[in-house]
């Protein structure tokens, strides 16, 4: 049976529009990890100044978030986007609480973020 031609073109324009969305998700991915490995490094610099004035337990609780965000920065980079929405899927129904908890703060962050591009 021959195949209708506006049917290939509406699964080429399918297969475009697919194409593009991915693109534009792992180039935003990419963005968001720099940023995040930005974050990371600005703590590192303030857990070493803690530690340089002695504080040492805000030194290690400084260094232990820029290594959780050094993991997630390095998470975004290696995996694709499927997978990373299989694993927020996995996270989700695992821990509902956190998850929801994370998503508000990652809110509050991008709002506070943003706040501060506009002064």
């Amino acid at each position: 049976m021959p195949v209708h031609p506006r049917a290939d073109n509406a699964a080429d324009s399918w297969t475009d529009a697919t194409q593009s969305a991915r693109m534009g998700m792992d180039s935003r991915k990419q963005s968001s990890a720099a940023g995040i490995d930005d974050i990371a490094g600005a703590l590192r610099q303030a857990s070493e100044r803690r530690r340089e004035d002695g504080d040492d337990g805000l030194a290690r609780v400084t260094a232990s978030a820029a290594d959780g965000l050094e993991r997630v920065s390095s998470a975004l980079r290696d995996k694709d986007v499927g997978t990373l929405l299989r694993d927020a899927d996995a996270f989700a129904r695992r821990q509902p609480a956190a998850f929801f908890g994370l998503a508000a703060l990652a809110g509050f962050v991008a709002v506070r973020f943003i706040k501060a591009g506009h002064r």
